[in-house]
């Protein structure tokens, strides 16, 4: 909601987000659908569906439950995440962090969403 307000797009904000969404009401996918808009993509996900600043819901073990958002990983063709990381890692836990995006990571990718700033 931060990144895309500060390119001067308001997005509804959902107060109920936190560490584990899913389990609030519709869920987190239908929560970034109304803010966002329709899915541009479904998983699986490749890698030339992206675009910089694409939102993605991630799910980890269970129900989607992680939202990231597209970045630069400064070569070209390759991609970051920016998202708050919830490793067990005390040093990180609850930052925002980018870091490069992995093909693992990619698998896990539910949806794709784009909102033209």
């Amino acid at each position: 909601m931060c990144a895309y307000r500060d390119c001067g797009v308001e997005l509804k904000d959902f107060e109920l987000y936190e560490a584990e969404p899913a389990q609030h009401g519709p869920g987190l996918t239908e929560r970034v659908r109304e803010a966002m808009g329709p899915e541009v993509a479904v998983g699986p996900v490749s890698l030339d569906q992206l675009q910089l600043g694409d939102v993605l819901v991630i799910r980890f073990v269970r129900e989607p439950h992680h939202v990231a958002i597209v970045g630069d990983y400064y070569k070209p063709g390759h991609f970051s995440i920016i998202h708050a990381d919830a490793f067990p890692h005390d040093a990180i836990r609850g930052r925002v962090i980018e870091q490069r995006l992995a093909p693992a990571t990619l698998a896990l990718v539910t949806h794709v969403f784009r909102r033209p700033v």
